[in-house]
C-alpha cells in the first residue's frame, strides 16, 4: 500500500477549503503540511506513481514472489469467472 501525505493535485486546495475555510486557506494548509512532513513539501503525483511502479517491478519483488503472486491472482480471476 502506498499512502503519501498531501500530494500536489488539483484537489488539494479544495480539501484545504473544506478543512479550514478562509481567505488564506491554501497557504495555511500548505504551511501545516510542510510542518508535519519530513520532506517539508507536497509529494507530486509523479513521485507517487514512480513509487508504485518500483514496488510492482521485478527489481523490487523477487522473481519467485512475483510468480507466486501472479499465480494467486490468476487463480482468483479464474475462480470468479
Amino acid at each position: 500500500m502506498i499512502s503519501p501525505d498531501a500530494t500536489e493535485t488539483p484537489g488539494i486546495n479544495a480539501l484545504a477549503g473544506m478543512l479550514n475555510p478562509g481567505p488564506d486557506t491554501a497557504e495555511e494548509f500548505e504551511n501545516y503540511q510542510r510542518s508535519i512532513v519530513p520532506l517539508a513539501r507536497y509529494a507530486t503525483a509523479e513521485e507517487v506513481a514512480n513509487a508504485a511502479l518500483f514496488l510492482a517491478s521485478q527489481v523490487f519483488v523477487e522473481p519467485d514472489v512475483a510468480n507466486r503472486a501472479r499465480r494467486a491472482v490468476q487463480a482468483m480471476l479464474t475462480a470468479g469467472a
